[in-house]
């Protein structure tokens, strides 16, 4: 074994071992807004599971149909993968996902693939409860006859941790 594969399996191990944590989790409910093509209110719904700084999340969102603005009605699950600072009670976070959309105006319904990426941070309140802050950018292809390009996403949510 060459002295730099040594290094990087020592390396490896070490890290494995100096921080034995157990998994941990969180749920969040959230309100927000799509904010392009134009202000479109949104609910949903994410859970994470956190190994030290990376995360796996799964998450779910929907607006409604707003036929007088040309707006579809979008629902999104989206699983990400995240890095998370293991910083205690304020918790910054940043990454990427793929996943589906339903898209559906005036009676027509559209499926795309979705991307996003994105980021912001969680804030323990007390116990297990905290307040989450996001903002993603969400790309698909042509969506219902309108080509944005992007959706951006802004949303605070109520986190609980477990």
């Amino acid at each position: 074994m060459t002295l730099r594969r040594a290094t990087i399996v020592g390396l490896a191990v070490f890290l494995l071992t100096i921080a034995p944590s157990t998994a941990r989790a969180d749920i969040v409910g959230f309100l927000g807004s799509n904010m392009t093509p134009s202000s479109q209110p949104v609910i949903g719904g994410a859970l994470s599971l956190n190994i030290l700084v990376v995360a796996i999340e799964f998450e779910f969102a929907s607006s409604a149909e707003d036929a007088l603005k040309g707006l579809p009605g979008q629902a999104t699950g989206i699983a990400s993968v995240q890095f998370v600072t293991p910083t205690g009670r304020v918790q910054a976070y940043g990454g990427a996902g793929i996943g589906g959309a339903r898209e559906t105006l005036l009676g027509l319904t559209a499926y795309r693939t979705a991307g996003s990426f994105g980021g912001g941070v969680k804030i323990g309140l007390a116990g297990p409860l905290g307040v989450r802050v996001d903002y993603r950018v969400i790309t698909m292809n042509k969506t219902m006859g309108i080509d944005t390009g992007v959706r951006q996403r802004f949303y605070v949510g109520l986190n609980l941790h477990f």
